[in-house]
């Protein structure tokens, strides 16, 4: 998916995204590991982020997605998250076989992007590109 780059619209459609996938189904998020505070600076639209006068904005934005990774994270035992350390963080989330404890996170709509590159690895449960292979591998019970 590749909405609206907010927490609040990237939580809505991963969301709306669950309860029409089945439990072998899989939700992709684009744009969850942000490489600078600019590229992590939520705008309205991707116009609003281009036309920002925030300093040293590039083409690259992705918002606030990753806020949606540490609520899910930290609040739905349900679900496998993580986010493959790839164009820009690529969010998986597919149904939990079993329930595990989620980890206490914090608040992300509290957090900033200090916060993030201070736990960036536990909050988005970062994974090399190749864990995808794993991940598929346990979708298939192999």
């Amino acid at each position: 998916m590749d909405g609206l780059h907010t927490f609040e619209q990237s939580l809505r459609d991963v969301l709306n995204s669950l309860e029409h996938v089945g439990d072998d189904g899989v939700v992709v998020v684009r744009d969850c590991n942000p490489e600078t505070a600019v590229a992590a600076q939520p705008a309205s639209s991707n116009e609003d982020a281009a036309v920002s006068h925030v300093d040293g904005r590039t083409r690259e934005w992705c918002g606030d997605v990753w806020k949606t990774i540490g609520h899910l994270r930290s609040t739905r035992d349900d679900l496998n998250v993580c986010v493959l350390n790839c164009d820009h963080g690529v969010g998986v989330i597919t149904r939990a076989r079993e329930r595990l404890p989620a980890p206490a996170l914090g608040d992300p709509m509290s957090m900033t992007y200090p916060d993030l590159e201070a736990n960036r690895k536990n909050l988005l449960n970062l994974q090399p590109e190749s864990y995808l292979d794993a991940i598929l591998a346990g979708m298939r019970g192999v």
